[in-house]
């Protein structure tokens, strides 16, 4: 990790991470989910799936937003959550060529200590997207900071659509593309309802907008471009 202290998110951390461990309090590391974090310049998204026959239980989890970086801290605004949209800071440091976040997290009125060892995936190529799609004001006049998130990064992709303000439902997958074909790799609720990643040549600059088709259906999405950019190259700090 580089050893200033700045709000810009360090370059070695733009990438795909997949968990693999997770220890609270006292208990051993294990991991009994799916779960993928895909950060990019200042965005993030997350997706969490329970994998069938590991031992003890967990709930499945999406949640998307901004980060913001006071070293060694990593803070994860949620603008969009399956759950109630909040946030999570984690204290990072390296084990080897693995990333560790260290924090505490409120469970039954107690603090609890928890750390995740992530682990950096292969990018297969260098196009960094994330678009938002903005809430449209309801009828009761509640909104709602997000109603779809995009996350890319080289051949990964995390898409996350929450329609339950209107009757409908949260939908998330987390997307390997291959060959010409993105592939949904695991998912929460109705993929259906979700964009497939556009490719950086059909993306306008940043703070604009564009329709991206449904797959399957004759109904396209509007989303706000908030980041075009490239993956980093080599990284220089860690």
């Amino acid at each position: 990790m580089c050893a200033s202290s700045t709000k810009r998110i360090p370059e070695e951390l733009v990438g795909v991470w997949r968990r693999i461990s997770l220890s609270m309090g006292d208990e051993p590391p294990s991991e009994n989910s799916r779960v993928v974090w895909i950060q990019v310049r200042a965005r993030f998204a997350d997706i969490r799936t329970f994998i069938e026959g590991a031992p003890g239980g967990a709930e499945s989890k999406s949640f998307a937003g901004h980060s913001s970086w006071d070293a060694p801290r990593l803070t994860f605004h949620h603008a969009i959550d399956l759950d109630e949209p909040s946030e999570d800071v984690g204290v990072l440091s390296w084990r080897g060529g693995d990333l560790v976040e260290s924090g505490e997290i409120e469970s039954k009125g107690q603090r609890i200590k928890f750390e995740e060892v992530w682990r950096r995936t292969p990018l297969e190529g260098n196009a960094l997207l994330a678009l938002e799609a903005q809430s449209e004001r309801l009828p009761s006049g509640r909104t709602h900071a997000l109603e779809g998130a995009l996350v890319r990064v080289g051949a990964h992709a995390i898409a996350i659509a929450d329609r339950r303000p209107r009757g409908l439902d949260y939908a998330a997958a987390y997307l390997r593309r291959r060959s010409t074909r993105w592939e949904v790799q695991w998912s929460i609720g109705d993929v259906h309802q979700l964009p497939l990643p556009p490719e950086p040549a059909g993306v306008a600059e940043e703070e604009t907008s564009l329709e991206l088709p449904i797959p399957g259906q004759s109904s396209t999405s509007r989303w706000l471009v908030v980041e075009r950019d490239v993956a980093p190259g080599k990284n220089q700090c860690n």
